[in-house]
């Protein structure tokens, strides 16, 4: 069975940015794009079911490819959010690095490192302990 109308060959695909409209009963899946409106697309086997609905449910965006002589694109890849970063290092010294900001943060604690040099601690209590001296030093100081 081939999608392609009297079995022409493959002609000048083109790949474009589209959003999932729906995935029907049948598992069918329904896409959106600015120039051709919502249609039915095919989709290619390393693009799991479980991909495609994450991308409907989070609306992420989509790669479709078109070729000449078929009406359905063919879904090629989605656009994931990067996952956050977990992580347990061992060892002396651990570098992040960030071009713009370094976040961390846990519930409604942060600690932000920005790339003009700034440190920012967030949170609805901020606790500071030594068992030594504690300095704090700087142009000025404001405490309230």
């Amino acid at each position: 069975m081939s999608i392609y109308p009297d079995d022409q060959p493959l002609t000048t695909p083109r790949s474009r940015l589209a959003t999932i409209t729906t995935i029907d009963a049948a598992g069918d899946v329904w896409v959106a794009d600015a120039d051709q409106g919502v249609r039915r697309a095919h989709v290619v086997m390393h693009v799991s079911r479980i991909m495609l609905r994450t991308a409907l449910r989070r609306h992420l965006p989509i790669i479709i490819t078109e070729v000449d002589g078929s009406d359905q694109p063919i879904i090629t890849g989605v656009l994931a959010e990067v996952p956050p970063l977990h992580a347990r290092v061992e060892g002396e010294q651990v570098e992040i690095t960030g071009e713009r900001d370094v976040v961390l943060r846990c519930g409604k604690a942060s600690i932000t490192l920005t790339r003009a040099g700034q440190i920012v601690l967030r949170g609805e209590f901020i606790h500071s302990h030594s068992s030594g001296p504690q300095v704090i030093q700087g142009a000025t100081v404001d405490i309230n």
